[in-house]
């Protein structure tokens, strides 16, 4: 019991099953809410808490599947890490399906027939929507574990090349009695990430890049949704020099400075470390990619701006952006 405690893989598979079966639970005590509405205080009672106690369990499971995910090998399939992120991003929703269904129990109390009827018809939709929900969520986490062993010791890494068997034991043929054969060109693997290009780095240029108007606009751009503040993901923020140089859950540090090609941060735009980034997007232009490993070149420094007021006002124009623009 302890060993579960202290691991994470362990402990949210333990988690998991709580949601699971709360959802599929909560569901037709809801519609016996409805059908016995005149006389249902018991059932909307146990309804409520049936969903207030999947709150708390998918919260928890959420957080345990944040610490899970940890210790995930960063070898794995770019298709692997998809899943996950898919798998987390659709269970980091299910508290807030079963915290409205819980309000809408508890709002079933008033003494108003009308809207009693109407919050019940609501809370059978988000119940539904509720198991529908976890359903797809446990059903990724399930692909997770049995076909690719997340959380398990047979977690399946990016496939290597197999090692060459050693040769037989042959008489060696006379090399003037051999007509070497011309080389065929070697022909890329399909299965190997194609790494984007570099550049050979000039120390007097590099020495020119700065981090406020040459590197922010590139992260700003393409980094700072998923790096932010605010649940960053995989634990790495771009939103200061600190920030990016102490790495996230997957790489530690992020850059090592002097040392562009060594550092996590560059390895991960390239495509050296999967998944690739800026994830579910195109890669980084090369020259975009250059500008990075001459600013960690150069010894990644901060620069004389203020970084917060770089971060302010990029966080201030996706405010006042339109909706369908900030989605695109």
């Amino acid at each position: 019991m302890l060993e579960t405690l202290f691991r994470p893989q362990l402990l949210h598979a333990v988690l998991v099953h709580f949601p699971v079966a709360l959802a599929i639970l909560g569901v037709p005590v809801v519609y016996l809410c409805a059908l016995y509405a005149s006389n249902s205080r018991v059932l909307v009672r146990l309804a409520a808490v049936i969903y207030a106690v999947l709150t708390l369990f998918a919260l928890l499971a959420m957080f345990s599947g944040t610490a899970a995910r940890r210790a995930v090998p960063a070898t794995v399939d770019a298709e692997v890490w998809e899943l996950i992120h898919r798998h987390e991003w659709m269970g980091s929703h299910v508290w807030m399906f079963a915290a409205v269904t819980t309000v809408l129990l508890v709002l079933s109390f008033i003494q108003l027939n009308w809207f009693r009827v109407l919050v019940i018809a609501l809370a059978m939709a988000t119940s539904l929507a509720t198991a529908i929900w976890v359903a797809m969520t446990g059903h990724y986490g399930g692909i997770l574990v049995y076909e690719h062993g997340v959380g398990t010791p047979y977690v399946r890494v990016a496939d290597e090349a197999p090692a060459e068997p050693d040769p037989p034991d042959v008489e060696p043929i006379p090399e003037e009695a051999i007509d070497e054969p011309e080389e065929p060109a070697e022909e890329p693997d399909p299965d190997e990430p194609e790494l984007v290009p570099v550049e050979s780095i000039d120390s007097e240029a590099a020495a020119e890049v700065q981090f406020e108007s040459d590197v922010w606009p590139i992260l700003e751009q393409h980094c700072l949704t998923c790096h932010g503040d605010t649940r960053p993901s995989s634990g790495f923020r771009v939103t200061s020099v600190e920030a990016i140089i102490e790495g996230g859950d997957k790489a530690a540090p992020g850059v090592i400075p002097g040392e562009p090609d060594d550092s996590p941060l560059v390895q991960y735009i390239r495509g050296e470390l999967q998944p690739q980034m800026p994830w579910g997007e195109d890669p980084l232009d090369p020259d975009e990619v250059h500008v990075i490993r001459q600013w960690i070149a150069a010894g990644a420094e901060d620069g004389e701006g203020d970084i917060e007021e770089l971060v302010d006002e990029s966080e201030e124009t996706d405010e006042d952006a339109p909706t369908d623009e900030r989605e695109s």
